[in-house]
C-alpha cells in the first residue's frame, strides 16, 4: 500500500488506521453472492426428436433461488408442460480466500410433439428477484423416424475426463458418414442444443484447428454455420468413413455435474432448388451422440497456501527484465510469460509488494499484454529503493495441479541486477530518506508573514519572483521525489487511470468491427473490464465475474447500490451476449460509454 505519514495534519493518523483496518477486513473470508448477477438460460434436451419421443425443456437460473416461471408459450403441434416443481441447489466454495455461495434453481418441463415438422419455441419470461428475464427462442425438429445410425457416426468427449473448478477443458466432437456415400452427401447440419448454453462454464479461446488441416463449413442448429476440421477418410467399425472434428475449450466455473443434452447429426442430400423453389430434402439420415456427465470437483481446502490466487493446471513461468544496470529508483519492466495447460486467463497475478524478498523494491503494479488459452504475458513495474539489491528475486505462483491433486510452487528464476546510488540524492543511504513534509503538507501560512507552519518549521523566507530556472528545477525535484513514494501522477498506474475513459472510447470503436454480434459483445466486455481495472488500479481480470457490490477500493471507497447494480447488469448482459444466444440484447456502445462516464464521477 502506498501512503505517506504526514506530520502537518494530525488527523492523517486516524485516516491511516482506518485504511489499514479496511485492508485487514478485506482479507477476511466473507460469504459473497455469486459474481455477475442472476443468469437465466433455457435449452432442450435434444434438438432433433422422433415423433412421440419425450423431450425436456430445461430452464435454469443461476445466482439465486428467488425465481418463478412465467407463462409457458403455446406452440401448435407441441404440448409443453405442465411445469413440475423446481429443484434448488446451493453450494459453497472458496475463491481467492473468500467463501462464495453458488445457488441454482432448475425446472425440467416435458415437451411432446404431436406432429412432424420444424418448430420454434418462442422466448418466455422468468421472474427473478422481482425482475423479468426473457429466455432465448429454441428450435425443435421432429421427424417421423431417425434412421442412419449405421451410415453415420457421432461422438462427444471431454478432455481431460476429471477436472476441478477453475480448470480449463476441451469438448471434442467427431462425426462423419460412410465414405461410399460421399458423392451423394451435399447437406450436413449439427444439432447441438448446448451450443452457447453450457451451464457452469465460461468459453475460452481453444486450440483451434490443427496446423495444416482443411476447414469445412457445416450448418449448425438449422440457422447458423460453423467451421470444422476435415480429417479425411478413416476406418470406423471396419468401414471407411469421411470424418470431421469440432473442438471447443471451456473453463469450469464451479463444482458439480456437467451434463450435455443429446447432440445429433443430420446428413443427406438436398435438392438444388431454384428461383421459385427452396431446397428440399431428398434423402436424410440421422445419428445421435449422448455423452457421459463430466464431474467437476472442488479444490482442497486443507493444504491451500495463503498466497494461492486461483491458478489451476500445468504452468511454467519465464521472466525477462528490460534492463539490469539501473540507477536507484529507476523503473524496471519485468516481463513474465506464463505457459502451459492451465487457466492462464483467469488467475490473479502475485502482488509483489506483499511478497518476502521484495522489500528492496517499490512495486507499481502489473498489466497484461496478452492473454490466451496457452500463453499469458504480464509486465511488472518495479523500482529498486535499496542500493544493496543485487537481484530481482524469483516470482512465486502457487498452482493446483489436477494430476498430482496438490498445490505446487512455480517460480521464475532470479535475475541479477546492478543498482547505482545517486550521490547526493538521499537514496544512497539505507532505505529512502523520508522528508518531513510533502506537497500535501504545504503550510497554509502566507509567505513572509513570519508565522510557523503546521510542522513547526519556522517562517518561510520570501522567494523573488524572478528566481532562476535552476532553482525551479531543484524545487520540482524536491516535490517530485516524495511523490514517487505515493500516488505519483506520472506513475504508470496513474497515467493508465487518467487515460481509462479515452482508452475505452477507442476500444469500443474497434470492437464494432471484430466479427459477429457475439464477438462484438465479448470485445465490449473486455473493454469495460480494462476500463474498470484502470480506474481501480487493478488488473482487468479482477473484474471478470466480480460482483460490483463486493468491490472495495484501497481507501475503502465502494459503489453505491444503484450504480453497482447498473454495472452488474451491464457486465452480465455483455457476458450473456458473448457466451450465449442473446447477442442482439447486448448493451450498446453508447450504453457502456454512458455508464463509464457516470462511474468516473462517482467512487471510481
Amino acid at each position: 500500500m502506498n501512503m505517506h505519514l504526514q506530520r502537518a495534519i494530525p488527523l492523517t493518523r486516524l485516516r491511516i488506521l482506518a485504511a489499514l483496518l479496511a485492508v485487514v477486513l478485506a482479507q477476511l473470508p466473507l460469504a459473497a453472492a455469486p459474481q455477475g448477477g442472476p443468469r437465466v438460460s433455457a435449452r432442450l434436451s435434444t434438438g432433433i426428436a422422433k415423433l412421440g419421443a419425450p423431450v425436456e425443456l430445461v430452464v435454469t437460473v443461476e445466482g439465486t433461488v428467488d425465481a418463478q416461471l412465467g407463462s409457458l408459450p403455446a406452440v401448435p403441434g407441441l404440448r409443453i408442460g405442465p411445469a413440475p416443481g423446481a429443484s434448488t441447489s446451493q453450494t459453497m466454495q472458496s475463491r481467492n480466500g473468500r467463501m462464495v455461495v453458488e445457488r441454482r434453481v432448475t425446472w425440467r418441463i416435458p415437451v411432446r410433439a404431436e406432429a412432424i415438422g420444424d418448430f420454434e419455441i418462442p422466448a418466455f419470461e422468468v421472474v427473478v428477484e422481482g425482475r423479468r428475464y426473457p429466455t432465448s427462442a429454441l428450435d425443435l425438429r421432429v421427424r417421423e423416424d431417425l434412421v442412419g445410425a449405421e451410415l453415420g457416426i457421432m461422438q462427444v468427449e471431454f478432455q481431460p475426463t476429471r477436472i476441478v473448478a477453475g480448470q480449463p477443458f476441451d469438448l471434442i466432437l467427431t462425426f462423419g458418414w460412410d465414405a461410399n456415400l460421399a458423392g451423394k452427401i451435399n447437406h450436413a447440419d449439427l444439432s447441438l442444443p448446448w451450443w452457447g448454453k453450457l451451464l457452469g462454464t465460461v468459453e475460452v479461446s481453444g486450440t483451434g484447428r490443427q496446423l495444416g488441416s482443411r476447414p469445412v463449413t457445416v450448418n449448425l442448429n438449422g440457422r447458423y454455420q460453423v467451421e470444422v476440421e476435415a480429417l479425411g477418410v478413416q476406418e470406423v467399425r471396419g468401414k471407411p468413413f469421411e470424418m470431421f472434428r469440432l473442438q471447443k475449450s471451456y473453463l469450469a466455473t464451479h463444482a458439480g455435474t456437467l451434463e450435455l443434452p443429446t447432440s445429433h447429426l443430420e446428413f443427406g442430400r438436398m435438392s438444388q432448388g431454384g428461383f421459385f423453389e427452396n431446397p428440399r430434402p431428398i434423402e436424410m439420415y440421422y445419428v445421435a451422440a449422448a455423452s457421459s456427465p463430466l464431474e467437476v470437483g472442488t479444490l482442497p481446502e486443507a493444504s491451500r497456501p495463503f498466497e494461492y490466487t486461483g491458478a489451476v493446471g500445468s504452468i511454467e513461468a519465464i521472466a525477462v527484465a528490460d534492463r539490469r544496470d539501473v540507477d536507484l529508483g529507476d523503473s524496471i519492466k519485468l516481463k513474465v510469460e506464463w505457459r502451459g495447460d492451465g487457466n492462464l486467463e483467469f488467475f490473479d497475478l502475485p502482488d509483489l509488494a506483499r511478497l518476502e524478498g521484495f522489500e528492496g523494491f517499490r512495486s507499481y503494479g502489473a498489466t497484461d499484454q496478452l492473454k490466451e488459452r496457452f500463453a499469458r504475458v504480464s509486465i511488472f513495474d518495479l523500482a529498486p529503493i535499496d542500493a544493496d539489491v543485487t537481484e530481482i528475486p524469483a516470482i512465486p505462483l502457487w498452482v493446483f495441479d489436477p494430476e498430482t491433486r496438490a498445490y505446487e510452487l512455480v517460480e521464475t528464476r532470479p535475475i541479477p541486477i546492478r543498482v547505482r546510488a545517486l550521490t547526493g540524492s538521499g537514496l544512497e543511504d539505507e532505505g529512502e530518506v523520508v522528508p518531513r513534509e510533502d506537497i500535501r503538507d504545504i503550510d497554509a501560512t502566507a509567505l513572509g508573514s513570519g508565522g510557523t507552519g503546521g510542522g513547526g518549521s519556522g517562517p518561510v523566507p520570501m522567494v523573488p519572483i524572478g528566481g532562476s530556472a535552476l532553482g525551479l528545477m531543484l524545487a520540482w525535484g524536491f516535490v517530485r521525489k516524495p511523490l514517487r513514494r505515493g500516488l505519483d501522477p506520472t506513475a504508470p498506474l496513474e497515467r493508465r487511470r487518467r487515460r481509462a475513459l479515452a482508452a475505452l472510447r477507442k476500444d469500443l470503436r474497434q470492437a464494432e468491427s471484430v466479427g459477429d454480434a457475439a464477438a462484438v459483445a465479448e470485445a465490449r466486455h473486455a473493454a469495460l473490464c480494462r476500463f474498470l481495472g484502470a480506474r481501480t488500479r487493478e488488473d482487468e481480470s479482477a473484474w471478470v465475474g466480480r460482483d460490483p457490490m463486493d468491490w472495495r477500493g484501497r481507501d475503502g471507497t465502494h459503489l453505491e447500490p444503484a450504480p453497482a447494480r447498473e454495472l452488474a447488469d451491464c457486465l452480465g448482459g455483455l457476458e450473456r451476449a458473448a457466451f450465449g444466444p442473446e447477442a442482439s440484447a447486448a448493451p450498446t456502445r453508447d450504453d457502456v460509454l454512458a455508464l463509464a462516464k457516470s462511474l468516473t464521477q462517482g467512487a471510481l
